[in-house]
């Protein structure tokens, strides 16, 4: 008689201890081969978001050229209606100047027609200033003015977007272009020798007071920049990229690596015990101070910035050193450099490692920039005929 035996199978319903740590070290791996390709991919998105923020920026400036025929100067005058005039009023930036080109109408109209008596500055009332504080001025002009406005701000540049730690007006992360040129770079009222002031106005495309035309970039259109990113000032920061130097020696124009990028930086880019830091680049949008909205193509993006004069007293020609001249690098969140509008609209990333000559020459007077490619590509006619690579 023939037997059947019936064989079981009991199925396992579960992992073993070695297969479950298994998969954990298998899970961990992924994740650590996956993460920096995720911040790579959301790096790249910012990047390219500030980049077509640049690219708005340089589609107004061009409207702005095509009403006026003349780019705007880096420092100018608004005027409003019954305002006694104050020299904060010639201290409007460049930018704010594209703002009816930017979809940011209301915001000039309301600036340009506040009127006198309506708003008090820290000394008196200058009408469309409103000072910077906002001191005095009605509650709704003065939410207005401290408004950031979103296409004026680096995704990357993630401080731009809290609130304003002084009260002043919105946050930016575009800076423009003074070029090349060091002493009395500023702002309209240093008190500087005539022969600077007409340095600091010939050599970059948004210098105080002076409006360039087409006509005057003899280098190209393409070849000069005029705007680039900066990292919004950190309060509490003495990181290069997020505050700047202040009371650097006085002959920053004579050898700007040894007064600026050697005489400042101590390890992993922080600044010496010692140097003064200033929190001011990128907090008002709208002042047109270098300190606060320009940038120098003198020494190359993401070194340190520094500024001759202290803030909180006054130098011996009488000006309040927030209008002080220095050397202003852009600076970046982006990995490698920075990226900058050129005049003809294009942008493209200044490497950190761009060719920038001899740091310890003097500031040119004319002609070629001593400060290579970088030079060359802040300078409006100095006759060079250079590319980024």
């Amino acid at each position: 008689m023939l037997r059947h035996v019936v064989m079981y199978r009991r199925d396992r319903s579960a992992f073993t201890i070695l297969e479950f740590l298994a998969v954990i070290v298998i899970s961990g791996m992924m994740i650590a081969f996956l993460f920096p390709a995720i911040q790579g991919a959301r790096e790249a998105s910012r990047r390219m978001q500030c980049s077509n923020n640049l690219r708005q920026i340089g589609v107004a400036l061009h409207n702005y050229y095509d009403n006026h025929k003349a780019f705007p100067a880096g420092q100018g005058e608004v005027y409003s209606p019954g305002a006694s005039w104050h020299k904060d009023q010639a201290n409007w930036a460049a930018i704010f100047f594209l703002m009816p080109h930017m979809e940011q109408t209301e915001v000039y109209r309301e600036v340009t027609s506040y009127k006198a008596g309506e708003c008090a500055w820290i000394f008196e009332s200058i009408g469309a200033n409103a000072g910077w504080y906002g001191a005095g001025c009605d509650p709704s002009f003065r939410s207005r003015l401290r408004d950031s406005i979103p296409s004026l701000l680096c995704p990357s540049d993630g401080h731009a977007f809290t609130t304003n730690e002084r009260d002043e007006t919105g946050k930016s992360s575009y800076l423009a272009s003074r070029g090349d040129a060091i002493r009395d770079n500023g702002g309209r009222w240093n008190n500087e020798a005539d022969e600077y002031k007409d340095i600091a106005r010939s050599r970059g495309m948004f210098p105080a007071y002076t409006w360039h035309r087409i006509d005057d970039i003899a280098d190209g259109l393409g070849n000069t920049l005029a705007f680039a990113e900066g990292v919004t000032a950190v309060p509490g920061s003495r990181n290069i990229k997020e505050v700047l130097a202040e009371s650097v020696t006085l002959n920053a124009h004579a050898n700007p690596q040894a007064a600026c990028g050697m005489a400042v930086i101590a390890v992993e880019d922080t600044l010496k015990d010692g140097v003064k830091a200033r929190v001011a680049r990128g907090v008002r949008a709208f002042d047109g101070r270098t300190v606060y909205s320009g940038f120098t193509t003198v020494l190359p993006p993401n070194n340190p910035a520094c500024a001759r004069g202290s803030w909180g007293e006054v130098n011996d020609n009488y000006s309040f050193l927030e209008n002080e001249w220095g050397v202003f690098p852009p600076t970046s969140h982006h990995l490698g450099g920075a990226n900058g509008l050129f005049a003809d609209g294009s942008v493209r990333l200044i490497s950190d490692s761009v060719h920038c000559g001899d740091q310890s020459h003097a500031q040119p007077v004319s002609g070629p920039s001593p400060y290579g490619v970088w030079g060359a590509l802040g300078s409006i006619n100095g006759g060079e005929a250079v590319t980024l690579p």
